[in-house]
């Protein structure tokens, strides 16, 4: 249907009936220049979600008995030295502190499959 209307549209306009139409071979397309604006070629801002908090979190908060134990354990073995016992401790905080940096953070709890 559409491939008739084209043919006499054609056909018509060939004939040359001084009509100049869409089919005519005389009809001179008029073109006007497109000049884009630049809000047209310019992307528009694109959210960002952010991979990382943008602030380093907290220092986990040890438990004074995980250290205590943890100095114990070091206390012992260097031969439990006497007036050690701040640099046992801190050496102990600073080794749960590593320990904390290098595990994964808890997720939830997984549950069981049924």
């Amino acid at each position: 249907m559409i491939f008739g209307w084209f043919k006499r549209n054609r056909s018509a306009g060939a004939r040359g009936n001084g009509s100049e139409g869409i089919g005519s071979p005389t009809a001179v397309a008029e073109v006007t220049p497109v000049v884009a604006d630049v809000s047209d070629v310019a992307p528009s801002p694109v959210p960002v979600m952010a991979t990382e908090p943008l602030t380093p979190p907290a220092p986990a908060r040890i438990p004074d008995d995980k250290i205590a134990a943890r100095a114990y354990e070091i206390w012992v073995r260097k031969g439990r030295p006497d007036g050690a016992d701040l640099v046992n401790w801190q050496e102990a905080e600073a080794e749960l502190r590593a320990e904390f940096a290098s595990a994964p953070p808890p997720g939830p709890a997984l549950r069981k499959p049924r």
